[in-house]
């Protein structure tokens, strides 16, 4: 998309408006700090230059302002130095202080009927590269704006017809020297200079003549581009189809995690709560809240900026992507995509790439969360991930008590006046063959699931004795899943427990009396 130009508004003394056609031409009498730096010729500014513009014998544009016989501007005010649109660029060579590249552009024709049956040609959008960047995809609007800009080049006053004293405009050290060749075979040259007082522009010389202008800043603003600003911040794009956009595997490494964690997708298995499984570097459910902060960060994300286009080792390492804080590999039904990061710095920004790509990006680790997590926290945070209708029995012992709960599920399907089926399931809890109130089992059942049961961190606290409570899970023979025994150990005022015989986490005293009196509710209660 062309940039758009906006007038220039200039605050000065002594405005002067003057009417032309349907348009209006600022005419500006500069102050005396400004004229300081002109041909010292006192004439009021015109609404329009005296110059000549043509194409030199070497087909170069030129320009030069008519001058009396001091070598004084004639009349000063605005004018054209050159009158094209976008399509009619060949190429464009930019040297700033930033960087150098050249741009082509390439207009395609495309053939069309019209309304009485004839084939005409149009003109498509313009399409440009960077040479020696053709596989780069460019930022939208940047080589366009170029190409406006040097397209059409209007000037609002000549500051200096011969351009003495041109280190002052600061044409010793230009900001910019470009280059156009257009497709009638001409070249133009625009080279910038410094920004003039009291905002009133920039200074710009025009072919190889001496002569000096002042144009807006917008003229000739994306001149100043560097190299990084033209490449597209889209690190990733995002997924074509809804049924693409969901992972199928994660694996995250990197000097975060010291081992490969991988996370599948576990959505389509509704006998437990969480989505996804963790199944390296050991096997349990995963925390939706955490990993689903994971998937945002891996397709159509967009960095602040580009601050290294084909770097070397040495720039790797200087970035902290020779060996990567984080990295995270995701594979998805059309594609996998790889990426790596460095570790966040203090204001929370990570260099970025795509594994074996040649562009680094610069971006808040917020956007890409997968530089912020750990094992602990992608862990879900219940202890045991089940649902009720899963469960084939749960064997519940502390002190004397020993409860072993029969669960069954009935489903039942029904068909609606307008053909939709309905599934429903009821299950049944026995304790032996006295039937319970499934109400009560499930609010001891659902308080092993709640923000009261949450896991509060790993430990390595070493375990020892009898446990205080045991529970165990055996689940339906159709959920292809193995037992799950939780046991409970009293120490210092909290319960540690352990799942599978692998030490979790900590719940506190007061949490776990609490289950022990719901189960003794649930073993109490009739149905």
């Amino acid at each position: 998309m062309a940039k758009k130009k906006k007038l220039a508004k200039y605050i000065v003394p002594a405005v002067a408006v003057v009417a032309i056609g349907v348009g209006l031409t600022v005419v500006l009498n500069l102050p005396e700090d400004v004229r300081e730096k002109t041909d010292n010729t006192d004439a009021t500014v015109a609404s329009e230059a005296k110059i000549d513009v043509k194409v030199d014998k070497k087909k170069v544009h030129q320009a030069e302002p008519q001058v009396n016989e001091k070598g004084e501007v004639k009349e000063n005010g605005t004018g054209t130095l050159l009158e094209y649109v976008p399509k009619d660029i060949k190429e464009i060579e930019v040297e700033n202080r930033s960087s150098s590249y050249k741009i082509t552009s390439y207009t395609p024709i495309i053939k069309e009927t019209d309304e009485n049956g004839k084939e005409v040609e149009k003109t498509d959008t313009t399409q440009y590269t960077i040479v020696g960047y053709e596989d780069m995809t460019l930022r939208e609007g940047q080589a366009d704006a170029v190409a406006n800009d040097v397209a059409k080049l209007e000037f609002t006053k000549i500051a200096s017809a011969d351009g003495k004293n041109s280190s002052d405009f600061g044409f010793d050290d230009p900001q910019a020297t470009v280059t156009i060749t257009y497709e009638d075979e001409t070249t133009a040259k625009i080279i910038v200079g410094d920004k003039a007082p009291t905002n009133a522009g920039i200074y710009i010389k025009f072919g190889t003549e001496d002569t000096i202008y002042i144009v807006s800043e917008e003229a000739v603003d994306s001149l100043l581009y560097s190299l990084n600003d033209m490449i597209s911040l889209d690190v990733t794009t995002s997924a074509e189809s809804g049924d693409d956009a969901s992972m199928t595997e994660i694996e995250l490494g990197g000097t975060l995690y010291g081992d490969t964690v991988r996370i599948k997708s576990n959505s389509d298995d509704d006998t437990v709560i969480s989505n996804y499984l963790i199944t390296a570097p050991l096997k349990c459910y995963g925390d939706d809240s955490n990993i689903s902060e994971i998937e945002a960060g891996i397709r159509g994300i967009y960095a602040d900026s580009v601050v290294y286009v084909n770097p070397k080792d040495d720039t790797l390492k200087k970035y902290g992507l020779d060996k990567p804080y984080a990295t995270i590999k995701a594979t998805y039904p059309d594609a996998t995509i790889s990426l790596i990061a460095s570790k966040p710095d203090s204001k929370g920004y990570c260099k970025l790439m795509v594994e074996g790509g040649n562009v680094v990006y610069k971006i808040l680790s917020d956007s890409i969360k997968w530089t912020q997590k750990s094992l602990d926290v992608l862990r879900s945070r219940f202890f045991v991930d089940n649902t009720m209708k899963a469960v084939d029995t749960c064997d519940v012992s502390f002190g004397k008590n020993k409860y072993n709960f029969t669960l069954t599920t009935d489903t039942t399907t029904t068909t609606d006046d307008d053909g939709n089926e309905n599934t429903t399931s009821e299950t049944k809890i026995f304790l032996g063959d006295k039937q319970l109130d499934q109400g009560s089992f499930q609010t001891a059942f659902d308080y092993i699931h709640g923000t009261s049961f949450e896991r509060k961190g790993f430990t390595n606290e070493t375990l020892t004795g009898s446990p205080a409570m045991t529970i165990k899970f055996k689940y339906n023979a159709d959920v292809n899943r193995s037992d799950d025994t939780m046991k409970f150990y009293e120490k210092d005022g909290k319960v540690y427990i352990t799942v599978n015989n692998e030490q979790i986490s900590y719940i506190y005293k007061k949490n776990f009396e609490h289950l022990q009196k719901l189960f003794t509710t649930a073993a109490n209660s009739k149905a």
